[in-house]
């Protein structure tokens, strides 16, 4: 989709987060129907914004960014981590492993943190952080808390966000 096909036929409120259809002189069926409502603004499941534009599959963050910024990023990184809060502040621009380090916990984290876990076979807590796609050994511990002083240590030295695993 091309950015002069996004600004013909919405508008957008980079402070509020939301898009809206424009009116279409053309149809007037269309207007009369959908012109000021939102727009994109269906939910999946993941729990991104979306919808179509003649016949084109789009992110509404990533229109939002779009239009704002004259440009479509590879990346777009909800800072908050907050899926559907499309306000241009709470968007960035990043690449893969920027967006990694700013993802929320995973459902299956028993521990309450990412990268730290029981480990069975030592009767200890295991740490460890995982940076272009490889996993670091971080050490074995006998207290939580100081496999999670290592765990935090090294976000802080790899540069992990600060509401990393939030």
């Amino acid at each position: 989709m091309d950015l002069q096909n996004l600004h013909k036929y919405l508008v957008c409120d980079p402070v509020a987060g939301i898009l809206t259809w424009k009116p279409r002189p053309d149809d007037k069926g269309w207007t009369t129907r959908f012109a000021g409502t939102p727009a994109l603004n269906n939910i999946k499941k993941d729990g991104y914004k979306s919808g179509s534009i003649l016949k084109k599959h789009l992110f509404q963050h990533r229109a939002i960014f779009a239009m704002c910024h004259g440009y479509w990023p590879d990346q777009v990184d909800h800072i908050n981590g907050i899926k559907s809060d499309n306000r241009l502040i709470n968007l960035r621009d990043v690449n893969y492993q920027q967006n990694g380090r700013n993802r929320k916990k995973a459902s299956n984290n028993t521990s309450g943190v990412t990268g730290v876990c029981w480990y069975k076979p030592y009767c200890c807590w295991l740490a460890n952080i995982t940076v272009n796609r490889k996993t670091k050994h971080l050490g074995y511990f006998d207290n939580f808390d100081d496999a999670v002083a290592a765990r935090k240590a090294a976000e802080k030295r790899e540069k992990f966000y600060p509401n990393h695993d939030m």
